[in-house]
């Protein structure tokens, strides 16, 4: 669990996209030093699990 209460990244992707920001389309989600990429609102409310595995992913590629 993170410090915002989110069990997995997946949760706090999802959490995330819950917040109302009207001038705010996107996020740029990163674990450690790696960055999935600017993520659109909708996204991140369809697919926060998706999203969180290829977050991993591409972590552990980068790590080798």
């Amino acid at each position: 669990m993170d410090e915002w209460g989110a069990p997995s990244i997946g949760a706090a992707i999802r959490q995330c996209s819950l917040v109302e920001m009207p001038d705010l389309s996107g996020f740029h989600i990163w674990y450690e030093h790696v960055c999935v990429g600017t993520t659109t609102m909708s996204n991140m409310r369809i697919d926060p699990e998706g999203i969180a595995q290829r977050l991993m992913a591409l972590h552990g590629a980068v790590r080798g």
